[in-house]
């Protein structure tokens, strides 16, 4: 049946014999329009912020072959892509096996895995206090790229089990990344994402709950 209805657009209606036609009126609108639209092609920034979003857009194993296959060993969430796809770290470890990449990534990556401490950094006296401040609850701004390496450096240096709130925790780094985006290069775009890496393994490593805090 619809392959023998003509759309014709209101006001360009021209009668033809024997040609079936439908008359809309008004506008024509998707039947689901809450459907998701799904990613295309992944980018270091759509893995980041998705994170930080909590909201994966892109099927969870696109994410994790553009880490490795297309990125130097950067610093990115990548527990997180594996969850969302049912993978554990094993499982996780064994699927980057597949992956058409040199050994020495593989390796990376598998010495990444095997702890869930590998973006932890011990913060300097300096950072204890910007890091003591994020904890206290205390308003901590990425008013530029110097107060972003130290947000950065801070979180890298958060123990298990945090103590503050993951909301609050990823809305700073959401920040710290809106100001690396706009920023030349520099320290503060590696500081914001090794400390999203760590973010991914204080919630997303093995012996992490997967219950976060509101």
């Amino acid at each position: 049946m619809i392959n023998q209805i003509s759309f014709i657009k209101e006001g360009e209606f021209i009668e033809k014999s024997g040609s079936p036609a439908l008359r809309l009126v008004g506008d024509v609108t998707a039947a689901n329009p809450t459907q998701i639209v799904r990613k295309g092609v992944i980018t270091r920034a759509d893995m980041l912020q998705d994170f930080l979003a909590d909201k994966c857009l892109g099927e969870p194993l696109d994410y994790i072959r553009f880490a490795v296959e297309s990125t130097f060993g950067d610093w990115l969430p990548i527990r997180y892509f594996a969850r969302k796809a049912g993978l554990s770290d094993k499982d996780l470890i064994a699927y980057i096996d597949t992956l058409p990449v040199q050994p020495p990534r593989k390796d990376l990556y598998r010495k990444r895995l095997a702890s869930p401490d590998t973006a932890y950094a011990k913060p300097s006296m300096r950072v204890a206090k910007t890091q003591k401040r994020i904890l206290d609850g205390e308003a901590v701004h990425a008013s530029d790229t110097k107060a972003v390496t130290e947000i950065g450096l801070a979180i890298q240096g958060l123990n298990h089990p945090l103590s503050v709130e993951i909301p609050r925790i990823r809305a700073l780094l959401t920040e710290c990344l809106s100001v690396v985006q706009k920023a030349s290069k520099g320290g503060a775009g590696s500081a914001t994402r090794r400390a999203i890496a760590r973010l991914d393994e204080l919630l997303f490593s093995n012996r992490s709950s997967s219950t976060e805090n509101s």
